[in-house]
């Protein structure tokens, strides 16, 4: 018996369940990449899938060719990913993003290859990494300008006086910074400009540059070299420049460079008033506040230094003087105290006058003054001296009584070195012969030496 069998077939369906594992590769690696891609056996895109396109659309990537849209320099991966014959994983390269700008981008790759093994293509997934490198590389930096500061900082708070200090952070700033040389100048108000220290020759002068005024930075090239000059400042007004100069173009320093070109001259500002607040200190503790000449205590110090302390005794010829002005009270009590400090100072330049290098001036007390000629006999200095007597126009200006008139003293003594054996010695020499010369004299003015 023959049955014939009607068979009623349905269209044929996978059932659902069973696209499963197919579904969870495509999610996992669309999860887990920003696109994925394959190329074909000419290197061009065939397929682009993903959520990150760097700004492109399928199809302006579709058919064109992969390695084309990669930006390549010295520090780029030799083998290139979209036409690799190997497996890669976790390859970095560089790769043109739609509107002009580079991402970097991490790659796994597969070569595809047919039934004979030829090559047919690659496979593979991608990851943009851009702002992780770029988190990275600015820790980096930011890591590299606190290493740079704290170096620097250390550099000047190591020495014991500002002047060091500002040497030692020139030293610091050459080895750490993008720099051939460095010069710092102090601008104070009663001094003008001066050059504080500096490392290394200036290739030529731009002094010529820094006098049309610099506010906050001035950048420039000159002679194949670029010179970058940074005011530093103090509580906000500007106390210093900071000059750093190379061979090669100012365009090669990056911004984290003209960053640490300025918290340096922040350092910097800082220290010039430390030196200035120094150099008050040395003024107010060494000198005269009125005469600005040497005051006692250190005059003595000097001069035993200089004559008596040296490692090479004096042994040339030097003279002592001590200056006093009669009847100076009188200018006070009828004058006031504004010309008696007028005759002080003016008593003062004159000796200032008179001196050379190497000699020690002092306001000695009240109206005394002292003076150490260091390299005059004593005859030489009577000579120098007597100008003081000679000069009718000061002492006329000052006499009020003719009875008690304004005038000057003077003792001298010439350096002795078998008598002289301590500086009391000989200040006490000059200071009796001042005094016989106070009571020798009358109505007119006398040397005694």
């Amino acid at each position: 018996m023959i049955y014939k069998l009607r068979i009623s077939c349905n269209r044929f369906s996978i059932p659902k369940q069973w696209n499963q594992p197919m579904s969870r590769y495509k999610d996992f690696a669309e999860l887990s990449s920003d696109f994925s891609w394959e190329t074909n056996e000419k290197g061009l895109f065939i397929f682009i899938s993903g959520k990150n396109l760097l700004g492109y659309k399928k199809n302006d990537l579709l058919g064109k060719k992969a390695a084309d849209f990669m930006c390549f320099n010295p520090e780029s991966p030799k083998n290139i990913p979209f036409s690799t014959e190997e497996i890669l994983y976790d390859l970095e390269f560089f790769f043109r993003r739609a509107d002009g700008s580079v991402a970097t981008l991490i790659t796994s790759a597969i070569p595809l290859r047919d039934r004979n093994s030829a090559w047919q293509g690659a496979r593979g997934i991608c990851h943009d990494v851009t702002s992780d490198r770029q988190r990275d590389a600015e820790l980096a930096a930011a890591q590299n300008r606190e290493r740079i500061l704290s170096y620097v900082t250390r550099a000047i708070r190591e020495p014991t006086n500002a002047i060091d200090s500002l040497n030692s952070v020139l030293g610091a700033i050459t080895i750490t910074l993008a720099v051939e040389g460095c010069e710092i100048t102090q601008i104070e108000d009663r001094r003008g400009p001066q050059k504080i220290a500096a490392i290394g020759p200036l290739p030529f002068s731009i002094s010529e540059r820094l006098s049309e005024g610099i506010d906050n930075r001035l950048i420039f090239d000159q002679s194949g070299h670029r010179f970058a000059a940074q005011t530093t400042r103090y509580h906000g007004k500007i106390n210093g420049i900071i000059t750093f100069w190379g061979k090669g173009e100012s365009s090669d320093w990056n911004d984290d460079d003209l960053f640490l070109f300025e918290q340096v001259a922040d350092l910097v500002g800082i220290e010039l008033e430390h030196l200035t607040s120094q150099k008050d200190l040395e003024r107010l503790s060494t000198k005269d506040s009125l005469t600005g000449l040497l005051n006692r205590r250190t005059f003595e110090i000097m001069l035993e230094e200089k004559v008596f302390n040296s490692e090479k005794k004096h042994t040339r010829p030097g003279t002592l003087a001590f200056i006093d002005l009669d009847n100076f009270k009188l200018i006070n009590d009828a004058m006031g105290h504004q010309s008696g400090d007028r005759a002080l100072t003016t008593m003062g330049k004159m000796l200032q006058s008179l001196a050379s290098t190497n000699d020690l001036i002092a306001r000695y007390g009240g109206d005394e003054f002292a003076i150490w000629f260091h390299q005059l006999n004593k005859a030489e200095a009577t000579e120098k001296l007597s100008s003081l007597l000679r000069n009718k126009k000061f002492i006329d200006k000052y006499s009020i009584d003719n009875q008690r008139p304004f005038g000057i003293s003077v003792g001298i003594v010439g350096f002795e070195k078998t008598i002289d054996t301590t500086p009391s010695f000989l200040i006490g020499r000059a200071d009796s012969a001042m005094y016989e010369a106070k009571r020798k004299k009358k109505s007119t003015q006398k040397l005694i030496h």
